[in-house]
């Protein structure tokens, strides 16, 4: 029984399907199906088909009739492809090549409609990307590649896909054999998608397909690790790896001589059982071998044989006719045994050989529940029939019922404790259950021990083992195994998750290196980084563009040769015009002009709107005292972002000369703003301010500013005017001051003064230093302010620092000292991390305390909150942009939710005209009751 059954659990784990309905039944399913399609109930006859169709999955009715059911509920794709099916399966029938010329051709007049109505679309609209998408996805179902192409990649120009389309885009470039060209698209999308397992199995074809032999098994593993035992990935792993395919065969070349002559004849079946051993990919001797098997009716051994053909010659129209010829063959034999044996049966119930042989044939034809009918029917009279139980467990556990086959392998088992089959059994199930691993590992060293070749054992130890953690130990098991027979298919999966793990083990000691180069970076302890980057990069596994980090660490050095030695190997192998830019800085840095100055002019001239090679060119141009062509690019830098102080520092720095009149720029800022609350505090303000450039280091303004006060019961309005001075001592520090007074409708006047100095390095960090002294009521916000005058002076200190690894830390301590001899102090502290170039988001800490409860405005003596944050930009086309954000978070004394929320837009409406405009609303607690606010603010910018 051990010979008959073992075989056959191999051959059921691999190909295992549905159990089958029986004829009577799916004809029923059929003539149901027409029923409901006669009363219009096309939905119901579908799910009817379905079913049929999973029965016979060979014969062309079923598929015809669900494309008719299809057809008249208007879904012509899906009756299309059924159609298709079904002439596949019968060429020659008439009426389904009708049918199919008839749906498709409805199909395509909706797809060709379709198309004109998007055409419309984009006529009006040009820029809106899915029109496009639309049209590309029309094409490609009519199977016209190269226009779908076309389609998709004017898509692809106006918006990033998501990662469903890209591989859709990857089938049409396929198709038209444009691989070259979709594989740098498909490695930049499993970059932005790392966890979408489709984009590295089509990423690991494209690589393969072009000759990457190590990059395409990288995009396979991935595939892989992320969706274990995808098949296209793992078909793909073994192409790349030059494996062919895999198989099992029952031994049956083995030479039992006992003693005859070495001449004996060599059977037709071990010959080419030997054959495809040694030449897996002779498929010739493979269906020779399935003839030769046929004849002798080990039908098994043939269905297997022609399970491995099926996976290259689906196809072929011939062997489709000889597979349909063994199944109806194999069918009916099974049939045939099955009711000699039932009428045996007839006449004697508990007939135990009959029992044995009629379950197995009910098991070769996936009959799990007859089976296992039948066997528990027998065990009522006979309980203690350990070969019947045996059975039924096994009959169990191949019809999924893991459960059911432990409880009848538990009571074997305790009848016979030392049966190696019941000790492999019980064992396999706990590996198969994932439970009770110490007792099944007891077993299956038991049968091991016994049984020192038994692979099925060995197999499932490893497994066993691999579950409870033991790596060591499930690799030796599986190098036992190995010896045996390494071309198991249990053994394979095995390997291959045994692969993936030691590739993981492997994947973390690099990385340990990696982040402590990274770490010896971040702390500036540079040659110590280097060489750990070096011990990395030695790796055969390495990620090849970890060399930019190295590279910032010898720049870090100065070691500037090293460093575009680097970037130029970066460049050769795969241009990125980021890293070119990067190359041209290192040159700037170090003092080689001519050179730095060469690479920004070849830079501007490929890509002339980028605003970095744009400020560098400048710089270059005054390394060499090129003054002139230095202001032309500042100038035109100042037309995109007229506010920029980096590009008017510049400017000033060049003082007078040729083409430069003295101011050295005007900036004209109209500017506005409003502010309300729910304490009917209303505050406006209306002004213009005059920006000029005296000197490369000196410029002055003038702005005045009128506006209002209000609250419930009063209102105040008034005048500001103003005088400014900005001085810039070097290119990263500026100095600035106004002084001015503010005229109230009552008579009143008030000084109002600001200084500040500010450090900034562009993308790295900001420092503000400050004073602003001015009444009251124009900096705490309070209603009961309108009518009282005090005076508020605020100092503060703010900062910011954004770390290359995407980490930035803000924070903000300001103190407040108002004329009624009241003090405050407030704390801010912000800490967060860029997710993406778009997205950035933390947490925030806020404390406000004062000396003195004031009745005329909100002095609180330990307010704090703790909100998380986040900033959006959804829109950036440079030089405008618009980005939203807010926070939320939570005022532990009140036990109060906060809010707030901002929108900003930067706009430039001419060439030397720039929109600025911020929206905020918020809700908070003051006096322990809620307060909300909100807030606009709107300036322009225009450069003369």
């Amino acid at each position: 029984m051990k010979k008959i059954f073992l075989p056959f659990l191999l051959a059921a784990a691999v190909f295992a399907a549905p159990v089958l309905f029986s004829q009577t039944n799916t004809e029923v399913l059929k003539t149901e199906a027409l029923q409901q399609m006669k009363q219009g109930r096309y939905g119901e006859a579908i799910d009817l088909l379905n079913r049929y169709i999973s029965a016979f999955p060979r014969r062309a009715d079923g598929y015809n009739l669900r494309g008719l059911c299809y057809e008249k509920r208007a879904q012509y794709e899906m009756a299309v492809y059924d159609f298709r099916s079904a002439r596949k399966l019968e060429p020659d029938n008439k009426e389904i090549q009708q049918n199919l010329s008839r749906t498709t051709d409805a199909w395509y007049a909706l797809l060709l409609n379709k198309i004109e109505g998007h055409r419309r679309e984009i006529a009006i609209n040009p820029a809106k990307a899915v029109n496009y998408l639309e049209i590309g996805k029309s094409y490609k179902h009519m199977g016209e590649w190269l226009v779908a192409e076309e389609w998709y990649d004017k898509y692809l120009e106006r918006e990033e896909a998501s990662a469903d389309e890209i591989i859709r885009y990857s089938e049409i470039l396929a198709k038209n054999n444009h691989i070259s060209k979709g594989e740098p698209i498909l490695k930049r999308y499993c970059e932005k998608y790392p966890n979408d397992h489709r984009l590295w199995s089509r990423y690991g074809y494209f690589t393969l397909w072009l000759g990457k032999n190590q990059i395409a098994i990288r995009a396979f593993t991935n595939a892989l690790e992320l969706r274990p035992f995808f098949k296209e990935a793992l078909d793909g792993l073994d192409l790349a790896r030059g494996r062919g395919y895999i198989y099992i065969v029952n031994d049956t070349s083995s030479r039992f001589n006992y003693g005859l002559p070495v001449g004996t004849p060599e059977y037709a079946i071990d010959k080419y059982y030997r054959i495809i051993r040694q030449n897996p990919g002779d498929e010739e001797s493979r269906m020779l071998l399935v003839k030769e098997l046929m004849k002798a009716n080990r039908l098994e051994e043939a269905y297997s044989q022609l399970q491995i053909l099926a996976a290259t010659k689906s196809d072929d129209e011939e062997f489709q006719k000889f597979w349909d010829e063994v199944m109806d063959y194999r069918k009916q034999f099974y049939s045939d045994q099955i009711d000699d044996l039932k009428a045996k049966l007839e006449k004697s119930p508990y007939d135990r050989d009959a029992i044995l042989k009629i379950g197995q044939y009910y098991s070769y034809n996936q009959q799990y529940d007859k089976a296992a009918s039948l066997y528990e029917f027998y065990l009522k009279q006979n309980p203690r029939d350990h070969e019947i139980r045996y059975n039924l467990a096994l009959i169990s556990a191949w019809n999924k019922d893991l459960t059911k086959a432990r409880d009848e392998a538990d009571i074997i088992l305790s009848d016979d404790p030392s049966n190696t089959r019941y000790q492999l059994l019980r064992g396999q199930l706990s590996a198969w259950l994932n439970e009770d691993l110490d007792k099944g590992e007891a077993l299956l060293k038991k049968v091991v021990s016994k049984e020192p070749d038994n692979l099925s054992a060995l197999i499932t130890l490893g497994t066993l083992m691999f579950q409870k953690h033991q790596f060591e130990e499930s690799v030796h098991y599986a190098n036992l195994a190995e010896k045996i027979d390494p071309s198991d298919v249990e053994l394979l999966k095995l390997k291959y998750i045994l692969d993936l793990q030691e590739q993981r083990n492997e994947e973390a000691a690099r990385y340990a290196v990696l982040e402590t180069a990274r770490t010896h970076a971040y702390n500036e302890d540079c040659e110590e980084a280097i060489g750990y980057y070096n011990e990395y990069l030695s790796f055969p596994e390495a990620d090849q563009s970890v060399r930019n980090e190295l590279a910032q660490a010898h720049i870090c050095l100065k070691d500037y040769i090293s460093a575009i030695k680097i970037y130029d190997d970066l460049l050769k192998e795969d241009y990125d015009f980021e890293l070119d830019k990067q190359r041209a800085k290192v040159y700037f840095w170090s003092g080689d002009s001519i050179k730095a100055l060469a690479e920004f002019e070849r830079l501007y001239a490929s890509n002339p709107d980028d605003a970095e090679v744009q400020l560098y060119l400048g710089d270059s141009y005054m390394q060499m005292k090129k003054y002139d062509e230095a202001r032309k690019i500042y100038r035109e830098m100042l037309e995109v972002s007229p506010g920029s102080q980096i590009v008017q520092m510049r400017l000033g720095w060049l003082g007078e000369g040729p083409g430069v009149g003295i101011p050295t720029y005007v900036l004209i800022t109209p500017e506005a703003s409003y502010y309300t609350d729910n304490l009917d505090l209303k505050l406006n303000t209306q002004g213009l301010r005059i920006e000029a450039g005296l000197t490369r280091f000196l410029a002055i303004a003038v702005s005045g500013q009128r506006g209002g006060l209000s609250s419930a019961t009063d209102r105040l309005n008034f005048n500001t005017i103003k005088g400014n001075v900005f001085l810039t001592l070097n290119r990263y520090i500026t100095l600035g001051g106004a002084f001015g007074k503010t005229f109230f409708s009552n008579n009143i006047q008030s000084e109002t003064a600001e200084g500040f100095l500010r450090a900034s390095q562009e993308n790295r960090y900001l420092l503000t230093v400050g004073v602003n002294s001015s009444d009251a009521a124009l900096l705490l916000y309070s209603p009961y302010l309108v009518t009282n005058r005090l005076t508020a002076t605020h100092l503060f200190a703010a900062g910011e620092y954004f770390f290359e690894s995407g980490m930035l830390l803000k924070g903000k301590y300001a103190h407040i000292a108002v004329s009624d001899n009241n003090d405050g102090n407030n704390i801010e502290f912000r800490v967060g991390k860029k997710f993406d170039p778009e997205l950035t988001a933390g947490y925030e800490y806020n404390h406000l305390s004062f000396e003195n409860l004031s009745p005329l405005y909100w002095s609180p003596d330990n307010y704090e909150s703790h909100s998380v944050w986040a900033d959006w930009m959804v829109y950036e086309e440079k030089p405008s942009k618009i980005t939203i954000g807010g926070k939320f978070g939570l005022i532990p004394e009140s036990n109060y939710i906060l809010r707030e929320i901002y929108g900003a837009a930067s706009m430039k409406l001419a060439e030397q005209f720039t929109l600025q405009a911020r929206i905020t609303a918020g809700s908070t607690v003051q006096q322990k009751i809620g307060y909300s606010s909100t807030s606009l603010n709107i300036s322009a910018f225009w450069t003369l």
